[in-house]
């Protein structure tokens, strides 16, 4: 039998429902034609508003802003990977150990927690007071054999790994669609059967499949058919939610937040080619002019069909992060390369994919690099890296050239191309962990970016798993604050640095209340 802490302030109860990439305008164009009540009943009985996420709004930044309540400079994850002084891009995840999750912070003051799929959470460590599951990228682990028993009684796996099905084009959006809503109606199921049958003071429920719908969906015509049912096993979760909290005398308090928003993207941005153009940046030897190789016959045909079958295969294993956790560093390198060079192979004939080592680096003054999605970032090549082509004396001016230049981009359609160029000093003040950006732009509606392709054309046609790209604002709803507290959200503009904090007060653990929304 489970214990539940009661202090002074009495015993309570938070059930948190996370989704990726859901901005307020998805929202309100599905519940036209569908049921979305679950979503409709924040909206009429709290909050349902926007929400700023990130610098850049991306995944691996984002979450762990939500769990700790800490901007990127702070708990220091600026993308999926960063670059080191030698040029190469390192992998790197949220390590809980500091700063650590909200949960964490509410277990180790007696509150029982559920934590069902965090997204970039990966660590398979055994908490007192905290039933896990582990979230995507990488297959669920459990924090208990009964867990796992439970998870496989509702044949919940995780998020289905079908991103390389979808780019080959072997797999079709519509069984896409069917395999996503599959495992949220799974998780959901697993859910509901853990909250009725335990005591749980704070139940956490993240849903990540929604992100990896409308990245291939949001620009097809039809994109409600697909993206729609995902939506809709969601609200019928949170309607679940709201009947069981109902008739709970604790009168629970209700979350729901996105980590960023989505768009329809229609046109790719290449900053590096941009770069080369302007004489920011200088290719290779070897590599100017080689804008657009065709494919050999060892890029067609059988080779290219072993490649996706290898890819599919490291892709699905459930021992992949084993494996690659005792490779020695080389052999990480050279499978993360292999992987990232496999990925997009539908579009490989219309742009040379080119690593930041593909630059002459004597004579590249500035590059773009880790960062995809409506918001790029720039490095300037100064000393932190390992062949400098810009001194301190220069570093200042060069900065703001690029920033007007940037801002004098135009689109496809000649219009501005740039919403936003930023300094990124801003946003990355005393970072040790990574080395910061030096220039922040954000592209204006229907662009998307990628670091890592070369053409003779700042434009590209994006490829399938970048039709739909992240934006800036998701979502946050509440129900069962104060009226005051109702009002003051209305009117503010919310951060998603405000999550975490407003999760520790409500449970009243002092010293966590910076940022809180009560």
């Amino acid at each position: 039998m489970s214990i539940r802490r009661k202090d002074c302030m009495g015993e309570k109860k938070l059930y948190f429902i996370g989704i990726d990439s859901t901005p307020l305008w998805i929202i309100n164009e599905l519940k036209r034609k569908y049921d979305l009540s679950g979503f409709e009943h924040f909206a009429n009985n709290g909050i349902l508003k926007e929400m700023k996420s990130t610098v850049p709004p991306v995944t691996s930044a984002a979450w762990p802003s939500i769990y700790t309540g800490l901007e990127p400079n702070e708990h220091q994850i600026l993308e999926f990977s960063k670059i080191d002084s030698n040029y190469n891009k390192q992998l790197i995840y949220y390590d809980s150990s500091s700063p650590r999750p909200f949960w964490e912070a509410l277990a180790s003051k007696g509150f029982k927690c559920l934590v069902i799929t965090p997204a970039v959470f990966l660590e398979d460590k055994k908490m007192k007071n905290v039933d896990m599951i582990t979230g995507w990228p990488l297959k669920p682990r459990y924090s208990s054999r009964e867990l796992e028993a439970q998870a496989r009684r509702f044949m919940f796996d995780g998020e289905p790994d079908i991103g390389i099905q979808l780019n080959s084009g072997r797999l079709s959006l519509s069984k896409a669609s069917q395999l996503y809503t599959k495992s949220i109606r799974a998780r959901a199921k697993l859910a509901q059967h853990l909250i009725s049958t335990k005591e749980y003071d704070m139940v956490f429920v993240c849903f990540t499949e929604t992100d990896r719908m409308q990245h291939y969906a949001l620009s097809e015509k039809d994109w409600e058919r697909t993206v729609a049912p995902l939506y809709v096993a969601i609200s019928d979760f949170m309607n679940w939610i709201f009947s069981f909290s109902k008739n709970n005398p604790t009168k629970p308090l209700l979350m729901v937040a996105s980590d960023h928003g989505a768009q329809p993207t229609h046109h790719k941005f290449l900053p590096n080619s941009w770069l080369v153009e302007k004489g920011y940046a200088e290719l290779r030897g070897d590599l100017s002019g080689a804008a657009k190789p065709k494919l050999g016959k060892s890029e067609k045909g059988i080779a290219k069909k072993i490649k996706v079958a290898i890819s599919e295969r490291m892709a699905s294993s459930s021992m992949r992060r084993k494996i690659y956790d005792r490779l020695p560093a080389s052999l990480q390198k050279m499978g993360e390369k292999f992987v990232e060079e496999n990925l997009d192979q539908g579009e490989a004939s219309e742009y040379l994919k080119i690593l930041e080592t593909d630059f002459d680096m004597k004579n590249t003054r500035a590059f773009a690099s880790v960062s995809n999605g409506n918001m790029g970032m720039i490095w300037i090549n100064d000393k932190r890296f390992s062949r400098p082509a810009v001194s301190a004396r220069e570093k200042g001016a060069l900065k703001k050239e690029l920033i007007a230049e940037l801002k004098g981009a135009k689109s496809i359609e000649k219009g501005k191309l740039m919403d936003n160029v930023y300094d990124a000093g801003k946003f990355y003040r005393n970072v040790t962990k990574f080395i910061a950006p030096d220039i922040v732009f954000q592209l204006t509606e229907g662009y998307t970016n990628d670091f890592s392709h070369y053409s003779k054309s700042f434009f590209v046609k994006p490829e399938a798993a970048r039709r739909g790209d992240h934006t800036m604002f998701g979502i946050f709803g509440m129900v069962g604050m104060s009226a005051q507290a109702s009002a003051s959200m209305k009117k503010s503009e919310l951060n998603l640095c405000n999550i975490a904090p407003t999760i520790t007060k409500y449970f009243g653990i002092k010293g966590q209340s910076r940022n809180s929304l009560i």
